[in-house]
């Protein structure tokens, strides 16, 4: 069917500048009055002209139109014989060719002629199926468009904005997990310093007290040895030598104790023991749910592949354009069995993890026990400075 539109082009006098609003000029007269145009003749025509042509008995059955309504492939093309130079009125069906009429005693002698206003009417309908096909894809590609634009760019905002929203949810319950490892420790080191200050108080008491003792007994040995009056002396003595000897001794300096030094790696340690906890310990619980999902992602990937085999008989009778979606297709099928690939390595991952976490546990209650054991402890320090305080 090529071969019937295929002729030879060249660039017609009358159609130089041809386009929108430009006058045409006829061929015979040269008037810029060419409002007709014969396909026969590849000529423009004026009013006048084409009345002249109309009287030649051998035009008569030529056909003419208006020139402002014709294609202008038209003008461009020619389909004269080019062995007889002569219009080709025929078409070889063995061939697939226009011929003229010398042609057909010649080389196209014995074959088979048709009409070509038939062959034009069987290449009409093919044109007007390519246009309903075409037409079909428009509509197709258009809808594709809509639904990337609607569908597919909105949700690729929306997914980004969930996905950023639990970055910064993530990221405060870790900064608040940060913030009550450090309140704790603070906590420690304040508890430690004030149980230590109370017991640093009550012996800075107690010298204080005896200070005090020591400097009034010394103040009045002092002033009993102005006494001039040997009797008076004796008796004043006597009774401070009582005194004097029931003194209690200076106790030992008390050992300085130093605060233990901030362990960062157990501090690292109890932070990234509790993320842990936070973030993981509920996909542990979930392992039941989560087998629950991927048997419905088996069932939707076998569903899938059924549709995809579907899709792959009818994308075979496409073209180009269709064969590459099919590959995309495969593509996509490959990429679903990798992630289901990896959502198995996933629950083997979780099910280490639920492990390490177990283990985690273990130690934070043996922890808890030796927290409980210090605040006895401490309980029983405190109880003692009470009554040490009460004394």
């Amino acid at each position: 069917m090529y071969n019937l539109f295929k002729a030879i082009a060249y660039i017609h006098p009358g159609c130089i500048g041809y386009g929108a609003g430009v006058v045409k000029k006829c061929k015979l007269c040269g008037n810029e009055n060419g409002h007709f145009f014969c396909y026969d003749c590849k000529h423009v025509l004026c009013q006048e002209c084409r009345l002249k042509h109309d009287r030649i008995p051998a035009l008569k059955t030529h056909t003419i139109t208006a020139s402002d309504v014709i294609d202008r492939s038209a003008y461009t093309s020619k389909s004269e014989c080019t062995l007889h130079d002569q219009e080709c009125s025929l078409y070889c069906s063995t061939c697939k060719t226009l011929t003229c009429t010398q042609c057909v005693t010649s080389s196209h002698k014995n074959h088979s002629f048709v009409d070509i206003s038939a062959v034009a009417s069987e290449a009409r309908k093919s044109a007007e199926n390519y246009i309903a096909k075409i037409k079909e894809k428009i509509s197709n590609l258009s809808d594709m468009i809509t639904k990337v634009k609607s569908c597919h760019m909105k949700k690729l905002g929306e997914e980004a904005e969930q996905v950023l929203f639990k970055i910064d949810c993530s990221s405060q319950d870790i900064q608040k997990i940060i913030d009550s490892q450090t309140d704790i420790s603070k906590i420690n080191v304040e508890d430690w310093q004030n149980l230590e200050k109370a017991d640093v108080e009550v012996h800075l008491q107690g010298l204080e007290q005896m200070y005090k003792v020591h400097t009034k007994l010394c103040d009045e040995l002092e002033n009993m040895l102005r006494e001039k009056h040997d009797k008076t002396f004796f008796l004043h003595f006597k009774n401070l030598k009582a005194d004097c000897e029931n003194l209690e001794e200076i106790p030992e300096e008390i050992d300085f104790k130093h605060i233990e030094e901030f362990d960062t790696n157990a501090f690292v340690h109890h932070v990234t023991a509790m993320i842990v906890k936070k973030f993981s310990m509920s996909d542990y619980g979930r392992t039941d749910e989560l087998q629950d999902q991927i048997k419905d992602q088996k069932l939707e990937l076998l569903a899938l592949h059924e549709r995809t085999e579907q899709k792959i008989k009818t994308i075979e009778a496409e073209n180009t354009t269709l064969k590459r979606q099919l590959q995309q297709s495969h593509a996509r099928i490959e990429t679903l069995e990798k992630e289901k690939s990896d959502s198995k390595e996933n629950i083997e991952h979780s099910e280490k993890r639920m492990k390490a976490v177990t283990e985690e546990n273990k130690m934070l209650k043996h922890e808890l026990e030796m927290s409980e054991t210090r605040i006895k402890t401490v309980e029983e320090k405190n109880a003692i400075v009470k009554e040490k305080l009460e004394r």
